[in-house]
């Protein structure tokens, strides 16, 4: 822990001494600019106007006409079919359908005047036409505005979206804004909260504490053989977030790791803690919807079928209308990864919004080794993910792997598929099932790979995401086909259970799976590799607290010798946000 708190002196300094100050600052209010995305909390009463205490910079997008209401209705005109909200009036189309939060429809004459409604609307002040209505549970002071900016007045403390003027509250608190990001269908496990401000909120910053038990259970799949361990894994984490202009930003994260060994049958582990540098960079937006990030950054993607990891690197990132994307170069400086090591990743995405939370990319990876000229895959893939509509979501992926890799010429291909349907909207109870290929052959150019930075980690539906192609085995798609099902449900709003099935085969038998945590290898006369059920349980319910449980158990397929045997893998893992 030395190296970290010689590190972070400055930001523990701050932690304990710096007042936290939540009045928004003039450079808060330049940060607002026409054409973000803003979700504005607040107080409103009857002929008194809107005050937002709340505003987040949302990195989803709404065409520039949708807005959404939330608050009690106030009187209902039938013969117009018009209603008002939050002193709007808003017509009602005959498309415009009217439900309660478990789906029920409604005709307008079920409505009554002080119950709560959300209502998507497009328009314009005086001329806002209802997409959607539902009822909601009475919740005073959370009154609602989401929509685009379309004016700021600094100096009168307004905003205006889609028309609809309203007062700012001068202890309102302003979050999100300054990064650019492509819209995701998905929470961030990562996300930073801030813990502290200083200077007027252009110092901020925040930690994680993550501590993780995980025993392991025959993953030699011989239980004659010594080969069972426990281990216990911690992380402390660090972000400070500094605004030097309204368009420039820096930010870092830093922290320390470990590993404790506290059961090894083989002895051949040990303890380990290694201090590292996470993130560090700076972020220069000269538009709105346009960034340049410089520095170690966080490659990320909802899914990470592709990557999520750290690397050194130039990235531009860009929106406009429904059209977003990113170029970048990058690599990745003082890394033990063989994989890693004196590469130099090009990356292109360019992405539609087909609707709102779905989106259509296209996109090109190309690693260059810096010493060896035959080795430079390229990946070129389609994808889609988000919600085709509520309760049904989906992904796709297309990638095909072409270039050389160490002389041999590369032509592989894969694909993941999936389909998550809601079947109870109360305890969010959802079905999921999909279908992952990576192509397998007798050559090795045949393999397809993925590209070495992906983790292959997303939700089903529930509070936590986990490894979609099996905890215990968490293999590389790379001559595999994976079908999977689950289910899952919410019993609280930020809890929930998944039960997850996988089932394993080889395209092409052979001896090697690529990059299991398995300690043992096929035969390679059968295609069956095996089963594994998973059981993801996780609480969020207490404040800055996660707590996860992972019981997963993976049965040896006919491609294992006759005599193996079932291997078991725990993982209890708590965060505390600070």
């Amino acid at each position: 822990m030395r190296p970290l708190l010689r590190t972070s002196w400055l930001a523990w300094l701050l932690l304990f001494a710096a007042p936290s100050l939540a009045t928004m600052s003039a450079t808060d209010w330049e940060r607002l600019l026409p054409g973000l995305v803003v979700e504005a909390d607040g107080s409103w009463k009857p002929g008194a106007p809107f005050r937002a205490k709340e505003i987040d910079i949302r990195t989803d997008r709404l065409s520039g006409d949708q807005v959404e209401l939330i608050g009690p209705l106030q009187s209902i005109d039938a013969g117009a079919r018009t209603i008002q909200i939050l002193d709007l009036i808003v017509t009602l189309p005959d498309s415009c359908k009217i439900r309660t939060e478990d789906r029920t429809p409604l005709a307008l004459s079920d409505l009554s005047p002080d119950e709560w409604l959300e209502v998507d609307a497009s328009g314009a002040k005086g001329a806002l036409r209802a997409r959607r209505i539902k009822r909601r549970n009475s919740d005073p002071g959370k009154e609602q505005i989401e929509g685009t900016i379309t004016a700021v007045d600094a100096g009168r403390r307004t905003l205006e979206i889609a028309g609809i003027e309203f007062r700012v509250s001068k202890s309102a608190t302003i979050r999100g804004g300054v990064i650019l990001a492509l819209p995701r269908a998905i929470d961030d496990d990562h996300a930073h909260r801030t813990a502290w401000s200083a200077l007027g909120g252009r110092i901020r910053g925040g930690g994680r504490f993550q501590y993780e038990y995980e025993p392991e259970t025959e993953f030699d799949l011989n239980p004659a053989r010594p080969g069972n361990h426990t281990r216990s894994n911690w992380a402390i984490d660090m972000h400070v977030d500094a605004l030097l202009t309204p368009q420039l930003e820096a930010f870092t994260r830093f922290g320390q790791r470990g590993r404790r060994i506290i059961f090894d049958d083989e002895g051949d582990e040990a303890n380990l803690s290694q201090w590292n540098l996470k993130q560090a960079y700076v972020v220069w937006r000269p538009r709105p919807l346009l960034a340049l990030q410089v520095g170690r950054q966080d490659f990320d993607e909802p899914r990470e079928w592709l990557y999520d990891e750290n690397l050194d690197g130039v990235r531009l990132r860009f929106a406009t209308g429904r059209w977003r994307g990113e170029a970048s170069v990058s690599t990745r400086f003082a890394t033990i990864s063989s994989r890693q090591r004196d590469r130099t990743n090009w990356i292109l995405v360019v992405g539609r919004e087909m609707k709102r939370l779905w989106l259509s990319e296209a996109y090109v990876i190309r690693q260059a080794h810096l010493r060896q000229t035959d080795d430079a895959p390229v990946w070129l893939g389609l994808r889609s993910h988000g919600r085709f509509r509520s309760g049904v979501r989906h992904w796709l992926e297309l990638s095909a792997l072409r270039g050389t890799r160490l002389g041999e010429q590369l032509d592989a291909y894969a694909w993941d598929a999936g389909l998550q349907l809601r079947l109870l909207r109360r305890t969010r109870l959802t079905v999921t099932v999909g279908w992952a290929y990576g192509s397998g052959g007798p050559n090795p150019g045949d393999h397809y790979e993925q590209t070495g930075f992906q983790d292959n980690n997303d939700k089903f539906g529930g509070v936590a995401s986990f490894k979609y192609y099996g905890e215990l085995l968490d293999p590389e798609l790379s001559n595999l086909s994976i079908e999977t099902i689950g289910m899952g449900m919410r019993p609280t709003k930020r809890s929930s259970v998944d039960f997850v099935i996988h089932r394993y085969r080889q395209p092409h038998p052979q001896q090697r799976l690529f990059h299991t945590n398995l300690e043992t290898q096929p035969r390679g006369g059968s295609r069956e590799v095996g089963h594994e059920w998973d059981l993801i349980v996780a609480f969020e319910e207490i404040p800055n607290l996660d707590i996860e449980y992972v019981l997963a158990r993976f049965e040896p397929g006919s491609g294992f010798d006759e005599r193996a045997t079932r291997a078991l893998f725990h993982k209890l893992s708590v965060v505390f946000n600070f």
